[in-house]
This record gives C-alpha cells, structure tokens and sequence, in this order.
C-alpha cells in the first residue's frame, strides 16, 4: 500500500477580516506578509515548521489559523504576541507557535495526522493585544 500524504497550503490575510487591523482597502500591507513554503507534501508522522513574517511597523501580534478540507470555518490555533504564546486547548498536544509576533513566527506541526492535519493554514499579523487584553482583564 503507498504511503498517505498530508498536504498543508498556506494563506496569509491581509484585510480579509476585521481583527487583523487591516481595511478591506488596505492594500499597502498585503505585500508585508509571508508565508513559507507555500505549499507542502509530507507523510504522516513527520513533523513541519511553517513561517510566517511581516514588515508592518507596530504589529506585534501573529496569529494562526487551519481550515480543514470540506470545511468552511477557519479556526484560530494560536498566536504570539511579542513573544507571549497563547494555544487553543484543541490543538494544544499536536501544535506549538514561536518566535517573535512583531516580525516572524513559526507554527510547528508535530507528528502530521491524516486526515486531520491536511488542511489550509493562514496566518495573520494583527497591530495590537486588545483580544488578549479582553480576555485577561479583571472586571470587577
């Protein structure tokens, strides 16, 4: 039997969505944002480094996002700001972001599961930490 493969494609967003800090209009920024490699072909079980990098002055946030096959939402992996990593519990044991969100950040793939792991991954630079602040600020 041949062996299964992942395939992993790579997106950034630049103003496809409100939390990026981009307009719909905003097109100065969409050339600041990388990804590599743009596509991919691993087995499972192998383990993959992606990166993401910008050059946008004052974003020091990189957020990380699949979008498994068939599916259509996109769900949020985890993000760095500066160098303060924040995962979503459900992609905690197979996932890890690092870096630095104020220029490149890496999102880590352990142990590449099939089918799970074949999806499409975004990554996002966003300018400040108000999600972070919401869910962490003591409201009393």
């Amino acid at each position: 039997m041949p062996p299964k493969l992942c395939l992993v494609i790579l997106y950034h967003l630049d103003g496809l969505f409100p939390f990026t800090g981009l307009s719909q209009t905003d097109q100065s920024f969409s050339s600041k944002v990388h990804q590599t490699p743009v596509a991919l072909i691993q087995g499972p079980g192998e383990n993959v480094k992606l990166t993401c990098n910008h050059t946008i002055p004052d974003y020091y946030m990189i957020l990380w996002y699949q979008q498994s096959a068939g599916d259509t939402a996109i769900k949020l992996i985890g993000n760095i700001y500066t160098q303060s990593v924040t995962m979503e519990t459900s992609f905690e044991k197979h996932f890890s972001v690092s870096g630095n969100g104020g220029k490149e950040a890496y999102l880590h793939i352990q142990s590449l599961r099939q089918p799970e792991d074949s999806s499409v991954y975004f990554c996002a630079a966003s300018q400040h930490s108000d999600m972070i602040n919401l869910l962490t600020h003591d409201h009393r």
